[in-house]
């Protein structure tokens, strides 16, 4: 059965039993997932130093919270423009 390989993928990196890093980290190493870009939402900002230089290629962006529709709909425009998707 083949699986549909999302164009992106928003998720907090806090997450309930889900070690976050670890899921980029596994996102970055697998090819059939490594050019999905990813949208990070973190809780604080400080947090996106923590990421490799592995990781930071499929991040395209990252979020803070609390943030604005309009800011999660920009960020998700940004990456859908930078690779032509629409």
């Amino acid at each position: 059965m083949r699986r549909d390989i999302p164009d992106i993928i928003v998720m907090n990196i806090t997450l309930s039993g889900l070690d976050g890093y670890s899921v980029v980290r596994e996102l970055a190493k697998d090819p059939r997932t490594s050019s999905i870009p990813l949208v990070l939402i973190v809780s604080n900002p400080a947090s996106q130093h923590i990421f490799t230089q592995d990781m930071q290629t499929a991040v395209k962006s990252f979020l803070s919270k609390p943030f604005s529709i309009q800011e999660l709909v920009s960020s998700v425009q940004y990456v859908f423009l930078s690779r032509g998707l629409n």
